[in-house]
């Protein structure tokens, strides 16, 4: 025996003994209803013996006797009902007890997409209607991709140009702009050797006299001046070499990078130019939009990038959030089952779970001294052929989530207790017609019936309030 069926098992043996011990006290109430209806009768004849004597002798020197003795009879036979139906004391009872939350709220789909436009243009085919419901994967729109093929071209003509540039970068040693750099380069070197050879020539000849000190000064400036040229040729090749380096590299190639990306983003956008439904559903007017009035999409409407196009709601189930006060709020937990009814569907009853509780209090419609509120999401995730006929969005529910419950509480009327100034719980207990004031201990309390937990015992009798004992 598995263990869902001890469950069940269990479950009908506690309503088996839940109506047992209600036929019991039927019957106990019943027997004691007799027993006084029998003492009152014999009451009754008594007094009614007595007036017939009364009656008799008015009957004699009075006019008129006859109506006035039918209006006696009335009288104390309406006096006996009201005796009968009339039932002082109360019974200490076992039966089913549960607490319940009561929460209201709106029916919304148990899921729900927006469709964003994948690119801007105009809209070339509609294949939908507004509340018609349609299959995961069919084509809703066909948005014109000509803006987007000429964007897709310029990012192709710039993709090409950076990897060029790329390639050019990796082989810069071998340019021609380094090879023109390093031809003059060494040509300066090559004169700048010559003209130091000649110097010290000059300076050789001048120590014999051969030559005047004026020609030694005209080739030290020559010197210099090539020396100036060298530098230069050199600080121009270093420059050139500079365009090839490594981080010129990094450049040119995250420029090759964002080309091509920019270029797959552009073909992606024109792929998705045909929008289908990503889920089975129903196609709604945008739920959230900025706009104060939902644009209804026609062929031939323009539509922007990243705008609401209109949503999809999943109807295979729906969701109600509803909202809780503070005081309430932690008697809720994830997973707890609620019951859900409605006005509109008055013979359907659902069962859902509590899905979401927020974590955070309401601040939009919070007013200062008031209590705050959370939103609680119940979900209802499998609906019936009819349910899905009669259930319509934005219907408004009943619902009830079970807190606590006992199988065989030990229950009394509200009224039954008694509370006093130190917050103290009693009862009135009847024994052999007698009253006695008891301390009782309650549990869980209802809008009609009090757990008593300690102080009192199944079938006992008790009284709405102390009376006096010759009644």
């Amino acid at each position: 025996m598995n263990k869902s069926t001890e469950e069940n098992l269990l479950d009908k043996y506690n309503q088996l003994q839940t109506s047992y011990y209600q036929l019991e006290d039927d019957k106990l109430a019943l027997e004691n209803q007799l027993k006084k209806i029998k003492r009152r009768r014999k009451f009754i004849i008594i007094i009614l013996l007595a007036i017939g004597l009364a009656g008799s002798g008015y009957f004699w020197f009075e006019e008129g006797a006859v109506e006035e003795w039918t209006t006696y009879l009335n009288f104390w036979k309406t006096q006996e009902e009201q005796l009968e139906s009339t039932d002082n004391h109360m019974l200490v009872k076992k039966q089913l007890l549960q607490i319940k939350l009561p929460l209201t709220g709106k029916i919304e789909p148990l899921d729900q997409m927006e469709i964003i436009s994948p690119l801007k243009g105009m809209v070339k085919e509609k294949n939908f209607q507004y509340n018609e419901f349609v299959k995961q994967g069919q084509v809703l729109l066909v948005i014109d991709t000509n803006q987007e093929q000429a964007n897709y071209r310029k990012a192709y003509a710039d993709y090409l140009n950076s990897k060029a540039e790329v390639e050019k970068i990796r082989n810069w040693k071998d340019s021609s702009e380094v090879a023109r750099a390093r031809r003059g380069l060494t040509k300066v070197q090559y004169n700048l050797n010559t003209t130091r050879r000649e110097l010290e020539e000059i300076k050789r000849l001048l120590k014999k006299g051969i030559v005047a000190a004026s020609e030694l000064e005209n080739k030290e400036k020559e010197y210099r001046n090539q020396k100036l040229d060298y530098q230069s040729s050199q600080d121009e090749l270093d420059s050139v070499l500079e365009q090839g380096s490594k981080e010129k590299l990094q450049i040119v190639e995250l420029k090759q990078k964002n080309s091509k990306f920019e270029m797959q983003t552009i073909e992606t956008r024109i792929k998705n130019a045909r929008v289908v439904s990503p889920i089975d559903g129903v196609v709604l007017l945008p739920i959230n939009t900025k706009d104060d009035i939902p644009s209804r999409i026609q062929r031939g409407s323009f539509v922007k990038q990243e705008q609401v196009l209109f949503t999809i709601a999943n109807l295979q189930g729906f969701t109600i959030k509803t909202k809780v006060d503070e005081i309430d709020i932690l008697k809720l937990k994830i997973g707890q089952k609620v019951t859900i009814t409605g006005d509109a569907f008055k013979d359907i009853t659902l069962e859902g779970t509590i899905k979401y509780i927020a974590s955070q209090a309401d601040t939009e419609n919070a007013q200062e001294g008031m209590p705050s509120n959370f939103t609680v999401t119940i979900a209802v995730s499998k609906l019936t052929k009819e349910h899905k006929q009669r259930l319509l969005l934005g219907m408004s529910t009943d619902m009830e989530v079970l807190l606590e419950e006992k199988p065989n509480a030990l229950v009394v009327p509200f009224e039954a207790v008694i509370i006093d100034e130190e917050q103290q719980a009693w009862v009135i207990k009847l024994d052999a017609g007698k009253s006695q004031k008891v301390k009782v201990k309650t549990g869980m309390t209802t809008i009609d019936m009090v757990e008593i937990l300690e102080g009192v015992q199944f079938g006992e009798k008790l009284l709405p309030e102390l009376l006096p004992e010759d009644e």
